[in-house]
Formats: C-alpha cells, sequence, structure tokens
C-alpha cells in the first residue's frame, strides 16, 4: 500500500481515495519534484483506453488531455494541498485562466485576474458539471447582479438580461494544447477546446 494516500474530486465535489497503484505512482512522481507536470496512460482505470492524463502538480489537478476535464487532486485528506497550491500558482501566474466570448466580433476576451481565479477555485472545488450562481465578478460590484455559471455547457448567464455568452477555461502548461484549442469562433464545448481561461463581460454596459 502506499504510505501516503491521493484522492481526487468528483463532478459532485466529493473526494475519492485513489487505488493503491495509481497512489504509488503519483507519490513516486511528488517525491521526485513536488512541482512536476507530466502526462501518463499509466493509471489502472486507463488500461482498456490509453487516455492521455496531464498531472500538474504545482496546481494538482488531473486533466484528461482528449476532453479538456480537470479535476482537482490532493496529497493526503486534511485538504490543504490544493487550495495552498493554487494561491501559489495564482502569484506566480501558472494557474488556469478563463475567458468570455464577445459576440460583437467574435472575439474572447480575458475576465480579471481576480475573476479568473474565483472561477478556477469554483471549478476546482464543484466539479466540471456543476451549475452555480454568483454575484461575486469584479465588473458586478455595482449591479449586484446574479450570474448563473455552468461548467458544462460553458456559459455564463445575466439572470435580470437572460444574456448567455460562452466561457473557456485555458491549461496554463501546454501552450500547445492552448494554441490548437484557442477558441476562435462558436462555442467551445462544439470545438472541443482544451483550453483553461475564464472571461467576463459586463451586458448591463452594452444593454
Amino acid at each position: 500500500a502506499c504510505s501516503q494516500p491521493w484522492e481526487w474530486r468528483d463532478d459532485d465535489g466529493d473526494w475519492y481515495a485513489y487505488n493503491d497503484t495509481d497512489a504509488a505512482l503519483l507519490e513516486k512522481r511528488w517525491e521526485k519534484d513536488e512541482d512536476a507536470v507530466f502526462t501518463t496512460t499509466a493509471f489502472s482505470w486507463n488500461a482498456e483506453h490509453s487516455t492521455v492524463y496531464k498531472v500538474a502538480f504545482d496546481v494538482m489537478t488531473q486533466t484528461n488531455v482528449e476532453t479538456g476535464v480537470a479535476r482537482s487532486i490532493r496529497r493526503g485528506t486534511d485538504g490543504s494541498s490544493p487550495a495552498k497550491k493554487a494561491k501559489v500558482a495564482q502569484k506566480n501566474g501558472k494557474a488556469a485562466q478563463w475567458r468570455w466570448e464577445n459576440d460583437d466580433d467574435d472575439q474572447w476576451e480575458a475576465f480579471a485576474d481576480a475573476d479568473s481565479a474565483m472561477l478556477e477555485a469554483e471549478y476546482l472545488k464543484r466539479g466540471p458539471k456543476a451549475v452555480f450562481s454568483t454575484k461575486a465578478f469584479s465588473f458586478n460590484k455595482k449591479h449586484k447582479t446574479p450570474y448563473s455559471i455552468d461548467f458544462e455547457e460553458m456559459t455564463q448567464t445575466n439572470t435580470k438580461s437572460k444574456t448567455v455568452r460562452n466561457i473557456v477555461r485555458v491549461d496554463p502548461h501546454s501552450e500547445a494544447i492552448a494554441a490548437k484549442g484557442s477558441p476562435k469562433k462558436g462555442s467551445p464545448k462544439k470545438q472541443n477546446q482544451k483550453a483553461v481561461a475564464w472571461e467576463w463581460f459586463e451586458a448591463e454596459a452594452m444593454e
């Protein structure tokens, strides 16, 4: 058995333990470099599929490279590693970024750093299929409008105006993936985006 337990977070935000084999794989890499970023097909559940997974210890995530879905992981059960790592990564500019689609010119705009950090924290805490409401966007301090965020559909909805905008998450570790997945036009979901960046749009200012 692995001396140090490893866990992953599911779509409902609950933690589950890796089996001993997978935990040992992670622990071996961790002992070599606590900020390592690497890809592997060696997870036990992946034997039949050979899907490439990217593990990033500096932000404590496990990402399916094919789908772009990222999940929070942690070493031990105290929950401190993901939060601590995420803060350091954000400070060093290594955290995932979020963007929103401007329908007026089919361009993608970056969310403010604070808003991108908020979205990334919620994504990793709630899971990639979560839907939640927030008034916490920095551009929304005056209006206090509730926005609905849907991570599965990758949309941001102004609940007052009903304006829906696409959002996308851009992976900070792979320039190749980010470049390939950089949104051009249309829905990120339809384009099978693999990016990781959050963006916002102040609908009140335009409507």
